[in-house]
């Protein structure tokens, strides 16, 4: 998946009165919106993962672009990762 374009959100005020909103004009989810919704919170959402370093303190993920937070003895750090990269990397502390 690259990218999602819609027109609107809602069936409401749509042009040419067509009904291509995620949602209908009263507000109510329809089944298009439901499947985005799946997709995201369900399928491409990572939950928080515990992982263990090899010896040299590195860790190995796979992860879709954007900010990864990486956790560690109570540090953080916010890693961009781009469209495409094969390795980043980062320093906690």
């Amino acid at each position: 998946m690259a990218a999602i374009t819609y027109w609107g959100l809602t069936d409401d005020g749509m042009w040419l009165n067509a009904p291509g909103g995620l949602v209908r004009a009263d507000g109510t989810p329809k089944p298009s919106y439901e499947a985005l919704r799946r997709l995201i919170r369900e399928e491409w959402r990572l939950a928080p993962t515990t992982l263990r370093t090899d010896a040299a303190g590195r860790i190995s993920v796979t992860a879709f672009a954007g900010d990864v937070r990486v956790t560690h003895a109570g540090r953080e750090a916010v890693v961009p990762v781009a469209a495409g990269a094969s390795a980043v990397g980062a320093v906690v502390g």
